[in-house]
């Protein structure tokens, strides 16, 4: 969460708790930092403020932002996205998957696993 990994490697299944349980932590932090700025009466004048300085933050904790996420392990580019996503997501998954597709990731990873002496 501190930036600090590109890659989480996981089962699907511990991947997606995870995965739920911090778009719903995100939630939940935003919903109570909206209302506790708007329950003040100097709340609005500080969330126009707050508004600009939390843009970037916004645009990086925003799933609809990415759209969806390349399942490695599988042969050829799969890709999934979220249930729950709106047309701006289900764009930015396209062009994502677009993205990766154009850079051959699968190939590429196969060919690093391919070349590494067995661990």
């Amino acid at each position: 969460f501190l930036g600090n990994v590109d890659v989480v490697v996981t089962d699907g299944f511990t991947g997606n708790i995870v995965l739920k349980s911090s778009e719903g932590a995100s939630k939940a932090l935003s919903r109570l930092m909206k209302q506790e700025i708007t329950s003040k009466w100097y709340g609005f004048l500080v969330g126009a403020l707050l508004k600009f300085a939390l843009k970037g933050f916004r645009k990086k904790t925003d799933v609809s932002e990415y759209g969806a996420a390349m399942l490695l392990g599988i042969k050829g580019n799969v890709f999934i996205g979220h249930g729950a996503s709106n047309a701006k997501s289900i764009k930015s998954g396209i062009l994502y998957a677009a993205h990766l597709s154009q850079m051959n990731l699968n190939q590429k990873i196969e060919k690093i696993l391919a070349s590494m002496e067995d661990v």
